[in-house]
């Protein structure tokens, strides 16, 4: 009798091997070559490892939209990687359809300290798609920047030089809420958030925001290391 490891790896090679085909014309006009591994073990661990050992410019996943109920037996692989994300990260949400990337909205605290390699990283990624970015600001109160803040932001409009679309300050308490009616009304090809790290105490305190946005964004999701890189 087969053993179930052989089966599953010979399905898992099988099922690589035809996805890398029906990708292969696209990979020729991009001049890339695309490979394929299967691993044993967990979904998130392996991916870390991988990502930890290689180069890695960016990790794309498909965010399932899991239900609740789904995640709470079952979890979720890409609500997994984001706690502790080390890599780029693109999460593509079931029904995203891709028409290119021209709109790309960063959303960023300005109260925080400033992200150098985040900018560094966009940057280059806006100027080889040929895409803008807006920066987006979310703020409780109705009132001005305080100066700090306004540096912050002038900042990041002057790094991001060609490829800057502008600043935009919206209101709301609920950073996640306020994110998701922004997504839905503008609808930008890509929300690019830096993820933030929370110790375990914090972790059972407060939800993470990058989490929350993983199981709830209409649009992909370009999640940034807390770090930078």
């Amino acid at each position: 009798m087969h053993s179930l490891n052989t089966v599953l790896e010979e399905d898992a090679k099988a099922g690589l091997a035809e996805l890398l085909s029906k990708l292969s014309k696209r990979s020729q006009e991009l001049d890339i070559t695309p490979e394929s591994i299967v691993r044993y073990g967990d979904a998130d661990t392996v991916i870390q490892e991988i990502c930890r050992r290689q180069t890695v410019d960016l990790l794309i996943l498909g965010n399932k939209g899991k239900s609740a109920l789904d995640t709470l037996f079952f979890g979720s692989v890409s609500q997994a990687l984001v706690q502790n994300i080390e890599t780029p990260t693109l999460l593509i949400p079931p029904k995203a359809v891709f028409t290119g990337w021209k709109k790309m909205v960063y959303a960023v605290h300005l109260q925080e300290l400033r992200q150098e390699g985040h900018l560094r990283y966009l940057q280059a990624l806006l100027a080889q798609l040929g895409a803008r970015a807006e920066t987006l600001h979310i703020v409780d109160l109705e009132q001005p920047l305080h100066t700090a803040e306004q540096e912050h932001h002038d900042w990041l409009i002057a790094g991001l030089g060609a490829q800057s679309a502008g600043g935009r300050l919206i209101y709301g308490e609920d950073i996640v809420e306020t994110l998701y009616r922004y997504a839905l009304s503008y609808q930008p090809d890509v929300l690019a958030v830096a993820s933030h790290r929370y110790n375990f105490f914090e972790r059972l305190l407060v939800p993470g925001i990058s989490k929350q946005l993983a199981g709830k964004s209409t649009v992909p999701l370009l999640m940034l290391p807390f770090q930078g890189f």
